[in-house]
């Protein structure tokens, strides 16, 4: 029995170090879209302030505004073109590609994340599982935009906590 106690503690710690791993990974990740997001609203402010030089302020913000129109068609043409190089044929759905499982995204997410949080509950991590049964609840609740600003909000925070820590 200690045996088994000793390997359920190891396997535990290396889940919890793996789990801070991915979540310190994504936070990341998240860190760098909202620099991007930031370097771009500068980058346009930038071209506005050179273009008005040359245009009135609102020809410059309607030329800016052109700009990232004939952006966004491209890149909504790109993704419309990689969709149907990827899209199965009329004749049916291509051998390999898994079925795709039934219900709302949301309502599947929520439902995991309910399952997780019932075994981390049982497995004697009660605050990991309250939180996933939290998230679970809110994901159910907000459209998918408020959900993404939760989780800038949540990543600034987590990482100022993880900065603070150190």
């Amino acid at each position: 029995m200690l045996f088994l106690s000793g390997l359920i503690d190891r396997l535990t710690a290396r889940a919890r170090e793996g789990l801070s791993e991915t979540i310190h990974g994504l936070v990341l990740y998240a860190l760098a879209g909202v620099a991007a997001l930031v370097v771009v609203m500068f980058l346009t402010l930038a071209v506005f302030w050179v273009l008005e030089n040359y245009f009135t302020p609102a020809a410059a913000a309607l030329l800016i505004a052109a700009i990232y129109a004939v952006i966004s068609a491209g890149l909504l043409a790109w993704a419309m073109s990689e969709r149907a190089a990827t899209a199965p044929t009329e004749a049916g759905p291509a051998l390999d590609a898994p079925e795709p499982p039934a219900g709302d995204t949301v309502q599947r997410m929520s439902g995991d994340l309910n399952n997780a949080g019932q075994t981390l509950a049982t497995a004697g991590y009660r605050v990991e599982g309250l939180a996933a049964l939290a998230l679970s609840n809110i994901a159910r609740q907000l459209s998918p935009l408020q959900l993404l600003s939760l989780v800038f909000v949540g990543s600034f925070f987590f990482g100022r906590r993880l900065v603070a820590s150190r």
